[in-house]
């Protein structure tokens, strides 16, 4: 396994502890499954036939290997690590190596390397042979400075840099960023090995012959448990941040130590990584689906920064009963309001001056908005300190159809408090005093509840025919402040509070599927992508002409905006090519997201189910 031979200097790696049963696994999931379906077939061809000819033909040119020989290639372990060469033998800072398990296949791999060297001999490109401990290395020497000029370069046939002028002056950085690259590879054994840095693969090398050089096992950064979940997974990796601030240090040189500038060692220190142990990363099946884990390794009086304002109550996360049912999207989060906003102050003071005044900034100005109804609003114990531990969030599956269809869809934010009309009343000073209107902010009278609406101050005017700027209505129960754009949504929610009806809460496989992941408490997370899936399908085939700029919903409520060039994309992607929904339906589920933690780690879980409806 690759913990027995990276060395103990690893900063990071990620590893397919076994590629068989990696394919094995993978050719199960409901999504390959799709992909391959008869149904795809027309759209499959017209994207392969786009990669074919963008990235695998590129590559066979420039590498003389078909993409079918590199994937046969691997046979057992595959593992990419970034090591602190600098630690032990004062070589590059972040040196990368990566080992590929070839088995039986050595020849045919030998031969390849053979033929790329003769390619690039016949193209006049630079090549040599370096023996390290005796076995034979091709060194390739490529233009750019680093991994992404490296890949590149792999799809582009480019000119190598002449050869620099003799200089007395220090180079620049635009001189060191186009410094060639060089990448050797040799085989030991049944293993291909590939690196940017000679002295760390001889290090490895020696490792694995035996002479002593401590290992990433031997030096107990990771722990048995580590181990056995590294055995039954079908991707792991890990990260050791307490590693990166030094190395930072050591790549950026003065500029990027704490007080000097910004640079990412001084990010990681306030976001409170730089505490942790150990980060590690996990991909296992989960019958036709996929279960990813995240572990952050830190003891619970370490924990600092941003990495305290995720570390959420350990209190039931469930759905409410009066959640209904058939949600597109669901989250709740445990996080106690007035400690999470002091922690997010503590967050900006340390990330930069700069953050913390803008923040004091608008804390100010919510101060200054709310003094223009009431000359001793204290925005501080008028609101943050009336927040509560619960926040709710949930979106209804859109009606409309087209691409406007889930972007409009409504939604509705709870805010939990045990001063709820109050907090509610708070919040209505601040948007009135800022809305510096006196029509902006209206109220009601709703089942015997009082409701605001108000124009945002920075809101613009809406897409509806009528022009109108939207307005933001908001009401309190017993124990929440709701939010919502959409009237009716939150009349709806505070109806159910009255009265019984179909719950996602009590709907068959929300509990058994968080009992998977060892979820409910902290935060949990719900996404529909059956549904997604559904209104993204018939958008795409019934308006084709404007998948260029569409916003696509992905996991955990993220939304790729495609922006791209309509001629471009149509080369990869003929919408009019998907088949109908009905096709397809059987291969997609839902997703839930969930967290757990003690006295040691946080960990964030995420599964997504094949099959079936939302649960």
């Amino acid at each position: 396994m690759a913990p027995a031979w990276l060395p103990a200097e690893t900063v990071a790696w990620v590893t397919i502890p076994d590629a068989r049963q990696f394919r094995q696994t993978w050719n199960r999931l409901s999504l390959i499954r799709l992909w391959a379906d008869p149904a795809m077939t027309p759209f499959r061809e017209h994207f392969l036939k786009a990669w074919r000819e963008a990235v695998l033909r590129p590559i066979e040119q420039r590498w003389a290997i078909s993409w079918t020989e590199l994937a046969e290639w691997l046979q057992g372990q595959w593992t990419l690590a970034w090591v602190d060469g600098s630690a032990v033998n004062g070589g590059p800072p972040g040196g990368v190596v990566m080992g590929l398990e070839v088995g039986d296949r050595r020849e045919q791999v030998r031969t390849n390397l053979a033929a790329l060297q003769q390619r690039w001999v016949a193209a006049g490109r630079s090549v040599r042979t370096e023996m390290v401990r005796g076995i034979p290395c091709l060194v390739l020497l490529l233009p750019g400075g680093g991994w992404t000029e490296a890949v590149s370069a792999a799809l582009h046939d480019r000119a190598e840099l002449p050869p620099a002028e003799p200089s007395s002056a220090a180079p620049s950085d635009s001189a060191k960023a186009q410094k060639p690259f060089e990448l050797a590879m040799g085989l030991h054994g049944g293993v291909l090995w590939m690196s940017d840095d000679l002295s760390l693969l001889e290090r490895i090398l020696a490792g694995i012959d035996g002479s002593q050089v401590p290992s990433l096992k031997e030096s107990g950064r990771l722990g048995p448990g580590d181990l056995d979940a590294l055995r039954g997974s079908m991707v792991f990796g890990a990260l050791f941040p307490d590693r990166l601030p030094g190395l930072a240090e050591r790549e950026a040189g003065a500029a990027a130590r704490e007080g000097d500038g910004f640079g990412w060692a001084h990010l990681l220190r306030a976001a409170g990584l730089s505490e942790a142990k150990l980060v590690t990363f996990r991909v296992v099946g989960s019958g036709a689906g996929l279960r990813c884990e995240v572990t952050l390794h830190v003891p619970q009086e370490k924990r600092q920064g941003l990495v305290r304002v995720l570390d959420f109550e350990p209190l039931d996360a469930l759905p409410p009963e009066w959640v209904p049912a058939g949600v597109l999207r669901f989250y709740r989060v445990r996080l106690n309001g007035p400690q999470g906003w002091q922690r997010m102050e503590e967050f900006l003071a340390q990330l930069s001056p700069a953050w913390k005044r803008t923040w004091d900034f608008l804390v100010e100005t919510a101060q200054q908005a709310g003094r223009q109804q009431d000359p001793g609003f204290d925005v501080r114990r008028e609101v943050v300190e009336k927040l509560g531990d619960d926040w709710v969030y949930w979106q209804v599956t859109p009606r409309e159809q087209g691409w406007d269809g889930l972007e409009q869809a409504p939604s509705l934010l709870l805010v939990g408090s045990g001063h709820s009309e109050a907090l509610a009343a708070s919040l209505a000073k601040v948007l009135a005093g800022a809305a510096l209107r006196s029509e902006a902010m209206t109220e009601r009278e709703f089942l015997g509840r009082k409701l605001y609406s108000v124009v945002l101050p920075w809101a613009v005017r809406s897409a509806d025919p009528s022009g109108a700027a939207p307005r933001l209505h908001f009401g309190a129960s017993e124990r929440y402040v709701g939010f919502a754009f959409k009237p009716g949504l939150l009349e709806d929610w505070l109806r159910s509070l009255d009265t019984s009806g179909a719950s996602a809460a009590w709907q068959g496989g929300w509990r058994e599927a968080l009992a998977e992941i060892r979820g409910g408490r902290g935060c949990v997370g719900y996404e529909d992508y059956a549904a997604v899936l559904q209104h993204v399908l018939q958008a795409a085939r019934a308006d084709p002409e404007n998948l260029h700029q569409a916003l696509i919903p992905g996991p955990l409520g993220f939304r790729i905006h495609l922006h791209s060039d309509p001629e471009r994309l149509r080369r990869w992607v003929d919408p009019q090519a998907l088949p109908p929904w009905e096709a397809v339906a059987r291969y997609v589920g839902f997703g839930l997201l969930s967290t757990e933690r003690d006295a040691d780690r946080i960990r964030w879980t995420f599964l997504m189910s094949a099959g079936g409806r939302a649960p």
